[in-house]
């Protein structure tokens, strides 16, 4: 992909899993890397009071917007910033959401991605993981339901998917990196 050639325009990606996702974090770093012009970075961390503070009792689930700016008021320098938990999220006006992109921080959840077949599990990851990362790069929902920034509404959707920018996304990004 053209956006990938230059070093020079590759954005530094932190990529802030908890520990029981190490391995998920490091595939969603290979994905991004192969996707999108970032050089991820992946490091683990205690993310338990950001989910508890983001947390909404009665719905069982973390408030996604909450979590990303509890989590954004620490963090400093200008990464983008991924975080991958466990929990379940949801935004408002949504019962649930596989991630979400908000400034220059992101999340994803693995909750709704899990299943038996492991090959299965870790591509839905992938997925998500260059979805969200593509947002935090300023990219928006693509109508091609085979690109991976089509909005998945069902579990079915991201399986359809596949992991890499369709040739209109790609160009869009492209030109928005080479302003």
């Amino acid at each position: 992909m053209a956006a990938q050639s230059s070093v020079g325009l590759r954005r530094r990606l932190r990529i802030v899993a908890v520990e029981e996702l190490k391995s998920e974090a490091v595939e969603g770093a290979d994905a991004a890397r192969a996707a999108l012009p970032v050089d991820p970075v992946v490091v683990y961390a205690d993310l338990s009071e950001h989910v508890s503070r983001s947390s909404n009792k009665i719905r069982g689930q973390v408030n996604a917007v909450r979590f990303i700016e509890h989590f954004g008021s620490h963090a400093d320098g200008d990464d983008l910033v991924l975080l991958m938990i466990t929990e379940d999220i949801y935004i408002d006006g949504f019962n649930y959401c596989f991630g979400l992109a908000y400034g220059r921080c992101a999340v994803v959840s693995v909750h709704r991605l899990r299943s038996s077949d492991r090959q299965l599990y870790i591509s839905r990851v992938r997925k998500e993981v260059v979805h969200e990362v593509g947002h935090l790069l300023g990219l928006r929902h693509c109508r091609d339901p085979s690109c991976v920034m089509y909005f998945s509404n069902s579990i079915e959707d991201t399986d359809r998917k596949g992991e890499e920018l369709c040739q209109r996304c790609a160009l869009t990004l492209q030109k928005s990196v080479m302003r």
